[in-house]
């Protein structure tokens, strides 16, 4: 029983390491654009930026984008993104986004919060998009101060924020098309018309391939036969 156990905890961790996984970590506390990565407005007002430790966009009318080109190797199959943020909710219009991008800049997925109490009273808009599909629903989540998961997967993107660990929102759009083949980089979204700064900070970038669970299941009905063929040569 214990060459068993011994064996079998192996063939364990022999699946664990064929999930590979980057992760990097940005907490803008110096106030400076991470190195390789590059900042733009996309909107008529210039006040954006990073700033006390935060990539941020405020009045009047400003937005911007902060983000990095990527090499992806052929197993990619998961990239997430992990924040802190706020979500405000003004008259005109506020917005935060993570998308990915292919080699000409066209977006390939993202998921996005945008508020705008003219047209949606106290909801919030969630959008998330693999440009072939796109998923509107809302609520009337609280504002304030979140962490925020966008996790662009082969099968799905889906879109979570919590406040002090307590889940607000949950979305997720069932997906096919998102090929990760042709991301060749990612953006982080900021927008803000008139009302307090809407702001990202502490980002944690993961990307990983995992195996498809047909895979994943060949891989350990392979390890249980090659465990079966221990056992009984070492009955034998």
């Amino acid at each position: 029983m214990t060459k068993l156990k011994t064996t079998f905890v192996s063939a364990l961790l022999s699946i664990a390491s064929y999930a590979t996984a980057s992760t990097e970590l940005y907490n803008f506390d110096d106030n400076q654009i991470p190195n390789g990565w590059t900042i733009r407005s996309v909107g008529p007002g210039s006040n954006y930026g990073i700033s006390n430790g935060r990539f941020y966009s405020g009045s009047v009318d400003s937005s911007a984008l902060l983000g990095t080109n990527v090499s992806l190797t052929s197993e990619v199959n998961n990239i997430s993104f992990d924040w802190d943020g706020n979500l405000v909710k003004t008259y005109w219009g506020s917005q935060g986004q993570a998308h990915i991008f292919d080699g000409s800049g066209q977006t390939l997925g993202f998921a996005r919060w945008r508020t705008t109490t003219y047209l949606l009273g106290t909801n919030v808009e969630f959008v998330l998009s693999n440009n072939a599909q796109t998923s509107y629903t809302y609520a009337d989540v609280p504002e304030g101060e979140y962490s925020f998961q966008a996790n662009f997967a082969r099968g799905e993107i889906q879109f979570t924020g919590s406040i002090a660990g307590q889940t607000q929102f949950e979305r997720t759009l069932a997906t096919s098309t998102l090929d990760f083949s042709l991301v060749r980089g990612y953006n982080l979204y900021t927008y803000q018309t008139i009302g307090p700064d809407v702001w990202m900070d502490n980002l944690s970038v993961q990307i990983s391939a995992v195996p498809e669970p047909a895979t994943a299941g060949l891989l350990l009905a392979g390890i249980l036969v090659v465990v079966g063929h221990r056992l009984k040569k070492t009955e034998a």
